[in-house]
């Protein structure tokens, strides 16, 4: 396991001397293991960005990007990537030793003019090229200035942040993300908290700065990268996705804040075996020495293999093979000397005869009729699920002679025992201890002593064993970014927390980044907060500030590392909505705009009111004529005109329009004819599961295919998404049309890649297979309907 010991400020500590590392499975099995610094191969991925917006700082990047090769670690190869637009994603070199080399290919990177940042595409690609290589020490340095976004703004990656995570932090792969975020001109356009989120959940580390700090930010990456320790230890975990809380131990004895990993193991690793010595008894009628043992891991033993040794003369006096592994071991006396010091030898065999385990020797007397000393062996040491009980197992010589146990808790730093001592009446195989006032992640012993049977306690008998109790489990604070509050001057910390029931208060503190001057009193919050707002009467716009939240325990004490966010106060100006509102909110402007409303209602009233009025004929234009004025007009008119008097004034008449005979009908406005959705069908032609129907009609507009509660699931699939693909049917052009809804990976139709959010036109004279991730296979096609077929249950758009 490689790792790195950092201070609280996320900065890599360098110098620390580490003796060992306690790992505690989530078994319960407890390891210590050995500290040395790697000199295996280490495999780095450069990710450089060369989108549009790092033209001006492309040379100071490559500058600082090369400067970081030559403090590179030993044994270091280089692969180097560069992106832009999904179709800029270009490995320049491949994994190389050589650091010159390294050096052209850095140099070669320059930036395309209105290229847009595929981050997180090019994240991925790093990870599929380290993830090729060996296991052991592997990394990906992403440098960026923007986020994951084309020139229009757009998406542009078809892969997410939680791809990138999900993949890095895998406990297959485990690769560490290290990220170094260029600040632009003006603001932070970088979206820290999500850079920030890839490096913390991967292991790795995140540095942001403007372009004159870029030298220091890469010198970052490779100080933590050159400060690597590698801790080793020989594990047995059983099979499946295990966890594994890790304490460093410094050679001062003081234990570093611990952590937990992930990690895959492929199948169940059996413990070596291991002989433990309990009670040796002598048969006097039978004149056999009687050795009791308690084995783990028996099973990998078919017999064993027993050697007496003369001490004195170092001897083997006898030797025998005993199938299988017995409970006893049974030593005949022949040969043995009355008083004399002997040695019990025992190797596990295999099938074959070969040893499959180191010798395990125990010392005896042989006595004839007297008797063997008093002995207690510790077998294991198990501390229950809460911690309140330690389990411990016993192996006992001579228990009939003893009248009991003196047990006790003692601390290994201070030497001191702690709790009370407990005494049992008897020799019991297995004894539970109560724990109380015990610190997590502690070194303790359990010691225990034999009383005889005048209740003396037998101190040359006494025997202990060493335990660590769990590292105490603590609260995980990221920072998630930090916002405006819309339409007014606040500015809110937003946080992801775990284990918040931990926190007792967090106390926050604000200081401007030029000066350190305070710009406000500091903050407690009871408790645990994910989004904290801010003060900012006595900030200045465009100005750098530092939040500092110290995350504290019920008794004010530091719990984990102080949260530092950096941002450039720049608070949204108002907009026209809440402009029109403030202006529209002052008693004159509100007073006219009433007198206003009210006239224009009196306006309306009379309006209609005069319209009212009119003859029912219409609006219609009256003019008074003399009679012989109104005959010169007959006269004038053409056929199919004549004049009528007004009923209501017989001084008034109009002229009235009349078709010619046999004129055809004045032509009637034809309706656009309304499109309707014509039947379809999906044919499911692969699935990696049982799917209850192979044929599904489509009988809405809007037919959507993923999982749980679409229209057509594939529940068993994690390659689809929960919203994967959209079919419908487009009134405009007369047909159905199908849309990538973001999915994770991918959609293709007749086999070509279907970009996300694109809705593409289907034909409807062919007969179209879909691919929906890596094994979702359906068939699309219309059917198309007969004259005179019933449509009346289709869809109308």
């Amino acid at each position: 396991m490689y790792f790195n010991i950092v201070d609280a400020g996320g900065r890599v500590f360098e110098g620390a001397e580490v003796e060992t590392v306690n790992i505690q499975l989530d078994d319960g099995s407890q390891y210590v293991a050995n500290v040395i610094q790697p000199e295996n191969p280490f495999y780095i991925a450069i990710v450089l960005d060369a989108s549009g917006s790092m033209t001006s700082a492309n040379p100071a990047m490559r500058a600082a990007a090369i400067a970081a090769v030559d403090d590179a670690p030993e044994l270091a190869q280089f692969a180097v990537l560069s992106f832009s637009e999904r179709e800029n994603i270009n490995l320049i070199q491949g994994f190389s030793p050589d650091p010159e080399q390294t050096k052209v290919s850095i140099d070669s990177v320059r930036s395309i003019e209105n290229g847009g940042t595929c981050l997180y595409d090019a994240t991925m690609r790093a990870l599929e090229l380290v993830a090729s290589q060996p296991q052991g020490r592997r990394a990906v340095i992403l440098f960026t200035d923007g986020v994951d976004e084309t020139a229009r703004g757009e998406p542009c990656s078809v892969n997410t942040l939680e791809n990138i995570i999900e993949v890095a932090s895998n406990p297959g792969l485990q690769i560490p993300i290290y990220v170094v975020g260029m600040r632009g001109r003006g603001g932070t356009q970088i979206n820290e908290g999500e850079l920030r989120l890839i490096a913390d959940s991967t292991g790795g580390l995140a540095a942001f700065g403007d372009s004159s700090q870029l030298n220091t930010m890469f010198d970052i990456m490779m100080t933590a990268l050159n400060n690597q320790w590698l801790a080793q230890a020989e594990i047995y975990p059983p099979a499946g996705v295990r966890r594994a809380i890790i304490t460093p131990v410094f050679e001062s004895g003081v234990n570093a804040f611990a952590t937990t990993i992930e990690f895959v193991v492929s199948r169940n690793f059996i413990p070596p075996l291991e002989i433990f010595f309990g009670s040796i008894t002598y048969d006097e009628t039978r004149d056999i020495t009687s050795v009791e043992i308690i084995a783990n891991g028996a099973d990998r033993a078919s017999q064993l293999r027993v050697e007496i040794i003369d001490t004195e003369r170092n001897l083997t006096v006898s030797s025998f093979n005993v199938p299988g592994v017995p409970e006893k071991i049974e030593i005949p006396g022949d040969g043995l000397e009355p008083d004399g010091e002997y040695a019990v030898s025992i190797t596990g065999l295999n099938d074959g005869g070969q040893p499959v385990s180191q010798p395990f020797v125990n010392a005896f007397v042989y006595r004839g009729l007297g008797e063997q000393p008093i002995q207690v062996n510790i077998i294991r040491v198990e501390l229950s699920e809460d911690e309140s009980m330690l389990e411990v197992t016993l192996a006992t010589q001579g228990r009939d002679r003893i009248s009991g146990l003196f047990v006790s808790i003692v601390d290994e730093q201070t030497n001191t025992a702690v709790g009370d001592p407990l005494q049992t009446s008897s020799a019991p195989t297995a004894v539970n201890v109560p724990l109380t006032n015990l610190q997590p992640g502690k070194e303790y012993r359990v010691e225990i002593t034999p009383i005889d049977l005048t209740g003396q306690l037998i101190t040359d008998a006494i025997t202990q064993r060493q335990f660590v109790t769990s590292p105490p489990l603590l609260p995980t604070v990221i920072l998630d970014g930090v916002n405006h509050t819309p339409g007014t001057t606040e500015v809110s910390i937003d946080l992801l927390i775990t284990n918040p029931q931990l926190i007792g208060s967090m106390r926050v503190s604000g200081t401007s980044k030029q000066g350190g001057t305070r710009v406000f009193d500091p903050i407690i919050i009871d408790g645990a907060q994910s989004s904290i707002n801010i003060p900012t009467d006595r900030m200045s716009k465009d100005q750098e500030y530092i939040i500092t939240i110290n995350i504290l325990d019920d008794d004010g004490n530091p719990l984990a590392q102080p949260i530092i966010a950096e941002f450039l106060y720049s608070p949204p100006g108002k907009s026209i909505f809440e402009r029109i509102g403030e202006f529209v909110a002052s008693p004159i402007v509100l007073g006219v705009l009433v007198a206003i409303a009210l006239f224009l209602v009196f306006w309306f009233y009379n309006q209609r009111k005069q319209k009212q009025a009119q003859p029912a004929e219409g609006n219609l234009n009256y003019i008074k004529f003399s009679k012989t004025q109104l005959a010169q007009l007959e006269n004038n008119m053409g056929s199919g005109r004549r004049m009528i008097n007004n009923p209501a004034d017989s001084n008034k008449t109009r002229i009235e329009q009349r078709p010619p005979t046999g004129a055809p009908p004045m032509p009637q406005r034809n309706n656009p004819t309304v499109q309707r959705q014509p039947p379809a069908q999906l044919e499911i032609l692969q699935a990696n599961t049982q799917m209850p129907q192979r044929m599904v009609q489509i009988t809405t507009p809007r037919f959507i295919i993923g999982r749980e509660g679409r229209d057509l699931n594939f529940d068993n699939d994690p390659s689809v998404s929960r919203q994967h693909l959209e079919i419908s049917f487009s009134s405009a052009h007369g047909a159905y049309q199908i849309k990538d809804l973001g999915s994770t990976f991918g959609t293709k139709v007749n086999g070509r890649p279907l970009m996300p959010d694109h809705p593409e036109i289907l034909s409807s004279t062919q007969v179209i297979t879909i691919e929906l991730g890596k094994s979702a296979v359906v068939r699309f096609r219309v059917l198309h309907t007969q004259p005179g077929q019933d449509l009346s249950s289709n869809w109308e758009v």
